[in-house]
């Protein structure tokens, strides 16, 4: 098993508070380790993520209290958020022997990271155009009650969908932006970016704050991704000083018909009005984009005589 080094070791078979760990399914961004548990004496399995208690003297304090404080706020945005279809239900948190835990409905999908990568085709890496657009409208629909509730997720990407059969969950709320209490969200580093780059928006590399906008155009990339096996960009990037130029996004039409000939234009029309340069130019809402995907499902379904 994986561990944070300076992080003590959490074994199956040992309990936390009411949960009693069955195996480590990961670590979470190097903040946290995910365990699989069930609520001792029964047989519903959770998701738990921790940051264990520290094994070493010389283990760096500060950090192990920014990874504490880092999963108190995800616990904090997940518990204001509530219950949807696309999100995995928040269980509450607590703290057993300075090992702190927060609790989610276990859910036993794949990320649609490992499901592209593991879909080896003459089209590269992907997945089935139907497939693809089924899975995102999901997430739209998620991101819709995200934003509803004054939420920004913030690190939307294929690595963070979970997917199983017809079920589609967003995990991994840990930078997530709360809207309606701007001063109460975590400071981030100066000169350091949280997020994962590949997917981010161009306008959060130059230090814009977060905003819906933002998860649309993380979306947009996600449904590149998982249409064409690659992310939008392909750059070599140093640091984090990379910022897009327009000349990336003029070229973006012809990389997405260059790498995925197969998808309809109407699938490649609606993924790149999401991957908008401009916030303004994009979908206005998760629940717009969500509506657009619908459309063109209701075009695919139809022209292969099958329904959904």
């Amino acid at each position: 098993m994986r561990n944070i080094p300076g992080m003590k070791k959490i074994l199956p078979g040992e309990n936390l508070g009411i949960y009693e760990i069955v195996s480590q399914l990961g670590i979470c961004g190097g903040m946290s380790i995910a365990y699989k548990a069930r609520i001792i004496g029964t047989e519903h399995f959770v998701a738990l993520k921790v940051v264990p208690a520290k094994c070493s003297d010389n283990y760096d304090v500060k950090k192990w209290e920014r990874r504490v404080i880092a999963l108190d706020w995800e616990s904090n945005i997940c518990d204001t958020l509530g219950n949807h279809p696309n999100i995995t239900k928040y269980h509450g948190k607590g703290k057993t022997n300075d090992c702190f835990y927060v609790g989610f409905d276990f859910f036993n999908g794949r990320d649609l990271e490992t499901i592209i990568e593991l879909r080896e085709t003459p089209l590269h890496k992907v997945i089935p155009v139907k497939r693809a657009v089924n899975i995102v409208k999901k997430v739209a629909d998620g991101l819709d009650f995200i934003h509803n509730k004054g939420i920004v997720h913030k690190d939307i990407k294929c690595g963070n969908i979970l997917v199983k059969g017809k079920n589609v969950k967003i995990i991994d709320f840990g930078l997530a932006y709360d809207l309606n209490n701007v001063d109460s969200n975590p400071k981030c580093p100066a000169n350091i970016f949280l997020g994962t780059i590949e997917y981010a928006p161009p306008e959060y590399l130059r230090g814009t704050r977060a905003h819906p906008s933002g998860d649309i155009y993380s979306l947009g990339a996600s449904l590149f991704h998982a249409l064409t096996g690659e992310t939008p960009f392909q750059h070599e990037m140093e640091g984090m000083c990379f910022l897009f130029d327009d000349a990336d996004f003029e070229l973006l039409a012809s990389r997405l018909s260059s790498l995925a000939p197969h998808v309809p234009e109407d699938v490649r029309r609606v993924c790149l009005k999401a991957l908008e340069k401009s916030p303004e130019n994009r979908y206005q809402s998760a629940r717009q984009f969500s509506e657009a995907l619908n459309d063109v499902l209701k075009g695919i379904y139809s022209s292969s005589g099958t329904s959904s």
